[in-house]
C-alpha cells in the first residue's frame, strides 16, 4: 500500500506561493532529547536531500539545522491517520526483517559437524509434511531435493 500522496518535490511546492516566492512547509518532526526521549516538535521544512533521503530545515522555535528522514516527519498538511498506518506497517517491516536476519545467521552459522544422517523415516515424515497441502498433492512428481538439502 502506498502511504505518501506526494513526492518529496511536490511537499516542498507547498511552500511555493503565487508570485513564486518558497516558504518552508510546516511539518512536525520526531526530535530526539539528550536522554533518548523523542517528542514531536513544530519544524520547518526547506529542503529534500535525495542523495541521502532526509529532509532538512529547521525547528521552528529554536531555529536550529535538522535533518529528518520521511518516517520522522509529519507535514502539517498530511491526513495523521496515513501517517500513523505508515509508521505503524513501517514497524511491522522492520521486525520481520529483523527476525528474517537473526533466522538466517543462526542458520548460517549452526555447526554441521558431526551431525548424524536422517532416517528413512524421517525423511519420509519429512515430505509428506512438506506436501501436505492441496496444490502440491495434485501433483505427481514434486521435487523434494531442494527442501531436503536445507533439513540435512
Amino acid at each position: 500500500m502506498e502511504y505518501d500522496c506526494r513526492l518529496p518535490g511536490e511537499w516542498l511546492e507547498l511552500g511555493i506561493d503565487e508570485e513564486g516566492n518558497f516558504a518552508p512547509v510546516p511539518a512536525q518532526g520526531l526530535f530526539r532529547n539528550e536522554d533518548g526521549s523523542c517528542e514531536w516538535k513544530a519544524a520547518l521544512v526547506e529542503a529534500w536531500d535525495e542523495e541521502r533521503a532526509v529532509y532538512t530545515g529547521q525547528w521552528d522555535m529554536t531555529g536550529e539545522y535538522v535533518e529528518l528522514t520521511r518516517i520522522n516527519l509529519l507535514f502539517n498538511s498530511e491526513d495523521p491517520r496515513i501517517f500513523a498506518q505508515r509508521v505503524a506497517q513501517a514497524h511491522q517491516e522492520r521486525v520481520y526483517a529483523d527476525s528474517q536476519i537473526r533466522y538466517n545467521f543462526f542458520i548460517d552459522n549452526m555447526p554441521t559437524e558431526e551431525l548424524s544422517e536422517l532416517d528413512p523415516e524421517q525423511i519420509s515424515r519429512i515430505i509428506s509434511m512438506a506436501t501436505a497441502s492441496r496444490y502440491l498433492k495434485s501433483r505427481q512428481n514434486v521435487d523434494t531435493t531442494g527442501i531436503m538439502y536445507e533439513v540435512n
